[in-house]
C-alpha cells in the first residue's frame, strides 16, 4: 500500500491531505471577506471624513 508499514500511516497520509485541501478551501471562500476589522475600517474612514470636513471649516 504505498510503502506505507500499515493502514494507520496511509490514514494520517490521507488526513494530513484532507486537512490541506480544507485549508486552501476555507481560504478561497474568506478571500476578501474582512469580517469585525472591515466594520472597524469602515467606521475609522468615515470618522477620518467626517474629520476633514470639520478641519476645513475652521478659520
Amino acid at each position: 500500500m504505498l510503502g506505507f508499514g500499515g493502514g494507520e500511516m496511509a490514514l494520517a497520509y490521507l488526513l494530513c491531505l484532507l486537512a490541506a485541501l480544507g485549508c486552501v478551501v476555507y481560504g478561497l471562500i474568506k478571500w476578501n471577506d474582512m469580517g469585525r476589522y472591515g466594520e472597524f475600517l469602515e467606521a475609522k474612514i468615515e470618522w477620518e471624513r467626517k474629520d476633514r470636513g470639520l478641519k476645513e471649516h475652521l478659520p
